[in-house]
């Protein structure tokens, strides 16, 4: 049974922490297929079936589509539901440019026309034509900043120079290497070149990557590292990252690739690291990852942890331990109990969100006098604030 096997009934659970943590499980681990997706529609139909309020549409974004989840996603666009038309809508960049020119026609209410119009233009320009487009969309994101919808169009560029097989591996290395300097951030050409990486599962870059992981770059590029690390997911990844795992500036990154592996040295490497830092909250994350590899042997480092004292602020370890016991199956006499203080904890955050979104409720019982606090948590006086 692959991990994946193991993972996907768990979809399909009725216990909303399990199949949360599923979810959660899955992601970047590139290990979903189409047929993962499949699965997570079946669960959000059969939630609505037993009134089960499922809310993992929001969350599975990550899973790839082909024709088959293409054609389900269709029947579930319901265009008087704004928001989970939006859900389904952002599932049609995980399909092929093939695929969505093929069926451009019926997905036209769920896509920007332009977007369908870049999509013909990258099938139809020849292949330097298509290098001088990619080449314009880099030099735009770096004279203008961050653009999502251009930075996504270069990455289906590149996926269609590599299909066409017309990026060798030394040019995706050169394309790191020499922007790779000290004491400056990544720029887009070099960001762009460690997502193609990822995309040939290059192992000669990761001394490149490690370089990248000790440094202080900016949210983009460490995240595309880590993607790419996950994607090569070789024993030699493993190795690599964990020397490096407890860098402060970098170890969130770094932890989450040896929790997307999933493999039994990564498994090894949490444990070792879990061992070695007295850091609360690099111990409180390897706690978790371990957790998101199905972990028997972390469980009584884990519950010492919690015991102890974790960093709360990061995630909610119970949940995770939670999930991780529901799912090996294992007899844990205080399982109910974890599960109602689970509970507990969800219905007290569902009571803060509705005060959030209504701060002031009076009430016959309770008034609120003009030199009191407000209740929106202000710091201000009632008069001064929400009062007026």
């Amino acid at each position: 049974m692959t991990f994946l096997d193991k993972i996907e009934p768990a979809l399909l659970s009725e216990d909303p922490f399990v199949q949360q943590f599923a979810i959660h499980l899955l992601e970047n681990t590139y290990l979903a297929t189409p047929h993962t997706l499949l699965v997570a529609l079946e669960a959000i139909d059969y939630g609505l079936k037993v009134n089960f309020q499922s809310s993992i549409l929001p969350h599975i974004n990550y899973m790839p589509v082909d024709e088959k989840g293409l054609l389900e996603i269709l029947k579930r666009v319901d265009e008087n539901n704004l928001k989970s038309k939006l859900h389904y809508a952002n599932l049609l960049k995980n399909a092929s440019t093939d695929l969505l020119l093929q069926y451009k026609n019926e997905i036209k209410s769920l896509v920007l026309p332009t977007f369908i119009e870049n999509l013909k233009e990258i099938k139809k320009l020849e292949t330097e034509e298509l290098f001088m487009e990619l080449g314009e969309l880099l030099n735009s994101l770096e004279e203008d900043g961050f653009n999502s919808v251009d930075y996504e169009m270069c990455k289906r560029i590149g996926r269609e120079l590599i299909s066409r097989d017309e990026v060798p591996d030394w040019e995706i290395e050169n394309g790191i290497r020499s922007n790779l300097a000290e004491d400056e951030y990544m720029p887009y050409d070099g960001i762009f070149n460690i997502f193609m990486a990822g995309e040939r599962r290059l192992e000669s870059v990761i001394p490149d990557l490690m370089k990248i992981l000790k440094k202080d770059e900016d949210d983009l590029t460490l995240n595309e590292v880590t993607k790419t690390l996950i994607k090569i997911g070789t024993e030699k990844v493993v190795k690599e990252v964990e020397k490096v795992a407890l860098y402060k500036d970098t170890y969130f990154y770094s932890i989450d690739v040896l929790a997307k592996i999933k493999t039994e040295q990564a498994e090894e490497a949490l444990l070792r690291l879990f061992d070695q830092t007295k850091d609360i909250t690099a111990k409180t994350l390897i706690a978790d990852a371990l957790c998101q590899q199905l972990s028997v042997n972390a469980i009584p480092k884990i519950e010492k942890l919690l015991e102890d004292g974790f960093d709360a602020s990061m995630l909610d370890l119970e949940e995770s331990l939670y999930a991780n016991l529901v799912l090996n199956k294992i007899n844990y006499p205080y399982l109910e109990q974890m599960k109602a203080s689970l509970e507990e904890k969800e219905r007290h955050y569902q009571e803060i969100q509705k005060q959030l979104a209504n701060p002031i409720r009076k009430t016959k019982t309770e008034k609120i006098g003009r030199n009191d606090p407000c209740p929106c948590g202000s710091g201000k006086k009632y008069k001064k604030c929400c009062m007026k």
